[in-house]
């Protein structure tokens, strides 16, 4: 199938792109930036600037046009959103285009309600499903009316990738940090109660309501780029449930932390888009992006699921892991499951988006030296 992926992130382009590429789709890119890493894969049969962040997040007529146009003249087949921008574009667009297949959305208003972390939490508390107690402060005065327990954890209310996510363990220091910390992020600050524990993750795709696909993980070594999958049958009644009772469609990557006081998961924030770790559910065995387009075609996209379990981690080349390896006579270094092979030969089969990554991380480690010595 010719494909679309339609995004301003760099990241979930590229690997969104990758995962249907894998699955046979000759997939073109529409992004704004001449020199990202999609544009350097192999899999990115073709890349037309597109247009930024700003501009995605408005049902522009001229720019669901331009699209529509794009894909008559390439003959595309399909469209992907690869991030939120992109998904609120075709949620209020959708009906200005005639490409034959979207990947499924969700209406725009219930994704807005997902991505604003105050309105999420309104929604569990309505539904009853579990998330730490949260407040909106709005202005200092919100701040100074309050008797919080803490820590807390300050966070924008409509931030993403971690920006902004702050502890403070103190009224002391919740005073030195507020200030700074509007002007840095601007106010309404949302502040949650600190759960003691451990993070877990659980990734879906829906159909109407009901999850047709998932994944559950953890970090076990606390590095983003080191995973492990996992069975928890609590985490996924209750995203189930959330699921169920608000008639969710399509992907999403959900943020829960166990209780280490209670054993129980709850909720911390959605994001109803693709995730950064979507490279490795491909690895493991779940696909996500060309089980949507399944989906969105009609079929059972629960027939080519299988929950995974075990662990992976991205191993980029592991050229300096793997020498280690075999001077200690082993042929892999430790925790090296298939999973973690089925990356690494991803990273060998598609080298110049890694490498170009590694030059332009170097040349961004230089530049700060040279700035320190001035």
């Amino acid at each position: 199938m010719r494909t679309l992926v339609i995004a301003d992130n760099d990241l979930f382009a590229r690997w969104v792109t990758v995962c249907l590429a894998s699955a046979g789709h000759h997939v073109l890119v529409m992004a704004p930036g001449a020199h990202r890493l999609t544009r350097l894969s192999r899999h990115c049969r073709a890349h037309t600037a597109g247009p930024g962040q700003a501009l995605l997040r408005q049902p522009d007529a001229s720019l669901l046009e331009r699209i529509d146009r794009y894909c008559r003249e390439h003959t595309l087949e399909a469209a992907v959103p690869a991030d939120l921008p992109a998904a609120l574009l075709l949620a209020r667009g959708r009906d200005r285009l005639t490409i034959p297949t979207l990947f499924p959305v969700s209406d725009a208003a219930l994704i807005e309600r997902f991505h604003d972390k105050w309105e999420f939490n309104g929604l569990l508390r309505t539904l009853g499903l579990p998330t730490p107690r949260t407040w909106l402060w709005n202005g200092i005065a919100d701040v100074e009316r309050g008797a919080w327990d803490f820590p807390l954890m300050l966070k924008p209310p409509r931030g993403e990738g971690g920006v902004g996510v702050r502890r403070v363990d103190s009224r002391s220091a919740l005073s030195n940090v507020l200030g700074p910390y509007g002007e840095q992020h601007g106010w309404p600050i949302l502040a949650q109660e600190f759960i003691p524990g451990r993070d877990i993750d659980l990734s879906v795709l829906a159909d109407r309501g009901r999850i047709v696909a998932w994944t559950v993980q953890q970090s076990p070594t606390g590095q983003p780029g080191d995973l492990e999958f996992l069975q928890h049958p609590r985490v996924l009644e209750i995203g189930a449930a959330l699921v169920r009772a608000t008639g969710y469609h399509g992907i999403a990557h959900f943020d829960l932390r166990i209780d280490d006081r209670t054993g129980q998961p709850l909720f911390l924030e959605a994001n109803p888009r693709f995730w950064g770790s979507l490279r490795h559910s491909l690895w493991s065995g779940v696909n996500f992006p060309a089980l949507g387009l399944a989906l969105a075609r009609g079929q059972d996209a629960g027939i080519h699921f299988r929950p995974v379990v075990g662990p992976c981690r991205d191993p980029g080349f592991s050229i300096r892991s793997s020498v280690h390896a075999l001077l200690q006579g082993r042929l892999r270094p430790d925790r090296w499951s298939s999973a973690t092979e089925a990356g690494w030969r991803c990273h060998l089969s598609d080298p110049i988006p890694e490498i170009w990554q590694r030059l332009r991380l170097l040349g961004e480690g230089r530049k700060k030296q040279e700035a320190l010595r001035t």
